[in-house]
């Protein structure tokens, strides 16, 4: 990729979405698309220390569904979305990258009624 096609790619992308930071300084941040509720990229400098969490909490708020693409060889995220109740959906295929990926989504636990009409 030239740095040209980058910056189309970044000025085509980053009007669409919404990004978080956490930590002062910058210690993770979260991008997605509203729109498409599609996480375009999370990081962390530091893994196991709950800022992951944090971020994805507060991408979930007022959800319904999330979806994302990870590399195929990147179990450690596989484990952390599967914490947070992703599951794949559909084949691996080659990114633009060329790299394997997946796609994972996360769907809001639906409300159920017990049987005394109370939500639970």
């Amino acid at each position: 990729m030239t740095l040209g096609q980058l910056a189309d790619i970044l000025s085509e992308g980053l009007p669409k979405r919404e990004a978080w930071v956490i930590g002062n300084p910058v210690a993770g941040y979260l991008s997605m698309d509203p729109a498409e509720n599609h996480i375009w990229g999370l990081y962390v400098g530091r893994c196991g220390d709950g800022l992951g969490k944090q971020l994805m909490d507060h991408a979930k708020m007022g959800r319904t569904r999330l979806q994302l693409n990870t590399h195929l060889s990147n179990m450690r995220a596989h484990a952390f979305y599967g914490r947070e109740g992703f599951t794949q959906v559909g084949a691996v295929w080659d990114g633009n990258d060329g790299i394997p990926e997946i796609r994972m989504e996360w769907q809001a636990p639906v409300p159920r009624q017990t049987t005394d009409g109370i939500t639970a």
